[in-house]
């Protein structure tokens, strides 16, 4: 009977260890705690746990920003600033390059469509403040961008922007004790060069080699710098 109980017991004792080794073995197997936090995670999410935000609120941070349209994008570009450009203290290359540059500016007034869209508009307003910035006389560009801070580009039309131009150069004339242009004439003055104006649509010869620097009486050097 005694031998009985005992036996009964060892085997009781046996099947606990068992258990017991069957247990600690299934805790350690790979990845079974990983699957043990995910699976509490979802639980979490589904009951609405402050501690872990919504599924939909976890993509929605690994999303980026939509890009932006391009207009919306071009708009966004800064064109203010003062020049980048250094002194120029060589008066007779200021006086060429002055020359040159007003020459460009009132053809390209002259050339500017006579109905702009928007973006030509924009285009065209962009570029005179790009060229305040970059224009190789540092102190011309200075002064410029003074003239421009108080009689901002005008850019509704043909007609509007080459009067702007011609009126603006008419301050830098009467600061230079210059002859002051009747601006109702800078549409010939400073012709387009356009197809339309041409007979036929043909470009005439110059007489002039095109490399050759033009002689203008209204035009002169962007010097802006007061005479006081």
């Amino acid at each position: 009977m005694i031998r009985r109980s005992s036996a009964t017991f060892i085997a009781l004792v046996l099947t606990l260890v068992i258990i017991t080794l069957v247990s600690l073995r299934s805790d350690h197997v790979p990845g079974r705690a990983s699957v043990s936090m995910v699976e509490d995670r979802i639980t979490r999410v589904q009951h609405g746990s402050k501690k872990t935000p919504a599924k939909a609120n976890i993509v929605k941070e690994n999303v980026a920003e939509p890009v932006k349209a391009k207009n919306e994008a071009q708009a966004d570009l800064d064109i203010g600033g003062p020049s980048i450009m250094a002194k120029m203290g060589n008066e007779t290359l200021k006086a060429e390059l002055g020359r040159a540059s007003w020459k460009l500016f009132h053809t390209i007034m002259a050339q500017y469509p006579e109905t702009p869209t928007k973006q030509e508009q924009t285009t065209l307003k962009n570029y005179i403040y790009l060229f305040s910035q970059v224009y190789p006389c540092g102190e011309c560009a200075e002064h410029f961008q003074k003239l421009l801070a108080k009689f901002p580009p005008q850019v509704s039309s043909r007609n509007t922007a080459s009067q702007w131009a011609c009126y603006v150069h008419n301050q830098v004339n009467e600061r230079l004790g210059k002859e002051i242009f009747d601006c109702n004439n800078v549409g010939e003055h400073y012709k387009c060069g356009c197809a339309e104006d041409e007979e036929g649509g043909e470009k005439k010869e110059e007489d002039s080699d095109i490399m050759e620097p033009m002689e203008d009486d209204f035009t002169f050097g962007l010097n802006l710098d007061d005479k006081e």
